[in-house]
């Protein structure tokens, strides 16, 4: 696990070397040195903003999403990042004009103008930036949460220092199976974590139930067959957070067949755009003219449908019953499958003691 703060900020001497002009900087990091089995990528600060380390005119609230990065054995990297923004001074900068040169690269060096930014404040965004091989998402983001409280109100007894040591130190998270670690980073704060049950069946949480709940039940199932074909699928939204569910949701769907190239893309070429899009805030799937998915079996589908629609919508096997429910009858499936329903029996009880 490696915690890093980054931050927007002038050009650096070296960008040039590792691929193009950045304007941001690596404000701390811990810890100081890379560790053997997780060496750090400069370039991961491309994944702390995924559309561009921009300033805004109005202070945003802090935001929070998980990244999932993949390395050359196939080990996943599991990076949570808060985001927030913190008001910048008009300061005299170089011209624009020579930050690049000719070879649009970066160049350090400057002349004797200058300019003033807009007088009008701005906000720079600011990430604390996490790192680790376990995917604790609740936890990582109440870790983060506490880092951040204590940075914009501090208390005198309590360092930030002091909160990422225990943070990278102190959290033994047990295999699983294991029992509930529960710990504190040394905020006041009571944190848990529950190991999985299984290393092999995936831990879901609400990414299923709310996949079906964003994107209907047919499109759901649309999608899981488009899975099954080695269909490449495609989610978008406004939400980075909601783009990570859905495809852990996708996942785990496919359990127990293993999904083991799902990385987290959040800007793609218009060339890849071959697929299934899934629009998660439209509520829409579509195939793009491309690409071809032959029909699901009539039968299969019907009945994936029917079970399915018991387990999320089941009032809708008893909206068109000629006499309402009212916790007087219960629905049950008989041998054959059908739904049928469960009258009780009624009671005289005016000939009850006869």
């Amino acid at each position: 696990m490696q915690i890093r703060v980054f931050s927007k900020g002038k050009e650096r001497k070296g960008d040039e070397e590792r691929g193009g002009c950045s304007c941001v900087k690596i404000i701390q990091r811990f810890p100081d040195k890379d560790w053997p089995d997780c060496p750090f990528n400069p370039r991961i600060i491309h994944f702390c903003q995924p559309q561009g380390w921009i300033l805004t005119a109005k202070h945003e609230l802090p935001t929070f999403f998980i990244s999932i990065l993949m390395n050359l054995d196939g080990l996943r990297h599991y990076c949570a990042c808060l985001t927030f923004h913190q008001t910048l001074l008009p300061t005299t900068i170089a011209p624009t004009n020579n930050l690049f040169n000719k070879k649009n690269g970066c160049s350090d060096e400057a002349d004797n103008t200058a300019f003033l930014l807009p007088r009008t404040q701005m906000y720079a965004p600011k990430c604390l930036f996490l790192t680790s091989k376990l995917d604790c998402f609740e936890a990582f983001r109440n870790c983060l949460d506490l880092v951040y409280t204590m940075y914009i109100e501090p208390l005198s007894d309590i360092r930030i220092e002091t909160l990422v040591g225990n943070i990278l130190d102190s959290v033994n998270v047990l295999p699983p199976g294991g029992h509930a670690l529960h710990f504190s980073i040394g905020a006041d704060d009571r944190q848990v974590i529950q190991p999985p049950a299984s290393p092999t069946v995936p831990c879901t949480g609400l990414s299923v139930c709310n996949l079906f709940k964003e994107l209907e039940i047919d499109h759901v199932v649309t999608i899981f067959y488009a899975a099954l074909s080695d269909m490449k699928i495609l989610f978008f939204s406004r939400s980075y957070w909601k783009l990570t569910e859905a495809c852990k949701a996708v996942e785990s769907l496919l359990y127990p067949l293993k999904c083991w190239y799902k990385l987290t893309i959040f800007i793609i070429i218009f060339s890849l755009f071959d697929g299934l899009w899934n629009d998660l805030d439209g509520a829409s799937v579509h195939l793009t003219e491309n690409v071809k998915l032959a029909p699901m079996p009539e039968k299969p589908y019907n009945r994936i449908l029917s079970s399915l629609f018991q387990i999320f919508k089941p009032d809708i096997h008893a909206a068109d019953l000629a006499f309402q429910l009212n916790g007087r009858m219960n629905l049950r499936q008989d041998s054959g499958g059908q739904i049928v329903a469960d009258y009780p029996k009624y009671k005289d009880e005016s000939n009850k003691d006869k």
